[in-house]
């Protein structure tokens, strides 16, 4: 597993069901990556908590159809990073107004400052992969494995962790989405015994067949 930079907070994440594609234009998936760090922001999006181009608004809360990820042990790093993961990739367009706000679901699995800063984000109308998940009421579920290249060693207050999530959506009118395969590279943070995410990076699994 790849080391992600320690002085980078932020998500990047690829806000399309069918996959990402390298150009925004309308017509297709885009990619919105949203990062901060101490002395510089990404060119390519806004600072957290500012608004994005044709931002859209955060969505409602509520249960996804594709059901809650069961509470995962706080004192169980893998477990934290598998149910976040899974979290951040359960739309539902019946809450949701963008991918963002399946992230924001995750937040009690996240640091306080990383959960704030989620929260706050604003992206861009997402493509038309999200609007024809939208056209079908569409909804995601996911299952997970661990990344099973190596990582580097724990420490007593922090950890790396890659997770692999295939994310199934489909549409109350019968319509369904041939699977799409995830890597979500995570750093870990413990704080009173209990570990929380501190940084999260979701791209299409390599070799998966999706655009990067």
């Amino acid at each position: 597993m790849k080391r992600i930079g320690t002085a980078t907070v932020g998500i990047a994440l690829c806000l399309g069901v069918a996959g990402c594609a390298s150009g925004s234009s309308g017509s297709g998936p885009r990619t919105v990556t949203v990062t901060a760090s101490a002395t510089s922001v990404s060119t390519t999006a806004p600072k957290l908590g500012s608004a994005a181009p044709n931002s859209v608004q955060p969505g409602r809360g509520g249960i996804p159809r594709g059901g809650a990820v069961p509470a995962a042990n706080g004192r169980d790093v893998d477990a934290v990073a598998s149910a976040a993961a899974q979290t951040t990739l359960r739309w539902d367009t019946v809450l949701d107004t963008s991918p963002q706000d399946a992230q924001r679901r995750a937040a009690p699995l996240m640091t306080a400052s990383y959960a704030q800063q989620v929260k706050a984000a604003r992206v861009a109308v997402p493509g038309a992969s999200w609007a024809q998940l939208k056209t079908h009421h569409g909804w995601c579920s996911t299952t997970a494995r661990p990344d099973s290249d190596p990582h580097p060693p724990d420490t007593a207050t922090t950890a790396s962790r890659g997770v692999y999530v295939t994310q199934t959506c489909r549409g109350g009118d019968g319509w369904q989405q041939p699977a799409t395969s995830w890597l979500v590279q995570e750093q870990l943070s413990r704080q009173g015994g209990v570990w929380r995410v501190a940084l999260m990076v979701v791209r299409p699994e390599p070799g998966a067949g999706v655009a990067p």
